[in-house]
């Protein structure tokens, strides 16, 4: 904690307004019922799939990483604002060996895994083969949809995500069931 926050006793984030250029203060205030106590979670999200789940986490006190997420995108810059760490590609390209290999670091340290992925493409299956090792290696993992809003995969994305269920994904149907599953997780 900062010696702004303990001034002030509430956690601020000192921003450049975009339009007048002068400092901007936002007051970062945490509603969460949900206490997650440092529990490590990675978030597979993009174009604004994980958005909500992210601050919700956060919020939450989850220790939170993410990606790969492309440059730009709206779930990078909810990251870079929320300070998170995460993979980060170039636009419209297949995720790298390199980038593939920060998240895999990532995804072994977490003890839950979440794909709130639902349009898939060639470029983005590296996420479920990842989330395939962590489910291995005996990391809870949550597919927030176990169906593909869009699928370029020619079925491919629907095949791995059916493997993942059978392999002991658990499938969740709101965001407050996801962050109930998480604060049990926590405590145990």
């Amino acid at each position: 904690m900062c010696i702004r926050d303990r001034v002030f006793r509430v956690h601020v984030r000192v921003e450049r307004n975009p339009l007048t250029d002068t400092p901007m203060i936002l007051p970062l205030i945490n509603r969460s019922i949900h206490q997650l106590n440092g529990l490590k979670v990675h978030l597979f999200c993009g174009g604004g799939s994980g958005s909500s789940l992210m601050r919700k986490l956060h919020l939450a006190g989850a220790e939170v990483s993410t990606g790969p997420l492309n440059r730009g995108d709206a779930d990078e810059a909810l990251a870079r604002a929320l300070n998170l760490s995460y993979a980060i590609e170039e636009p419209f390209s297949p995720y790298s060996e390199a980038c593939l290999a920060t998240a895999a670091q990532q995804i072994n340290e977490a003890a839950a895994i979440i794909v709130a992925t639902r349009w898939w493409g060639q470029g983005n299956l590296g996420y479920l083969t990842l989330a395939q090792k962590a489910l291995e290696r005996g990391a809870d993992l949550f597919l927030v949809s176990d169906e593909p809003a869009d699928d370029f995969t020619q079925g491919t994305s629907r095949q791995l995500l059916q493997q993942l269920k059978e392999g002991g994904a658990k499938v969740i149907t709101s965001e407050d069931s996801l962050m109930q599953h998480l604060s049990n997780l926590a405590l145990s």
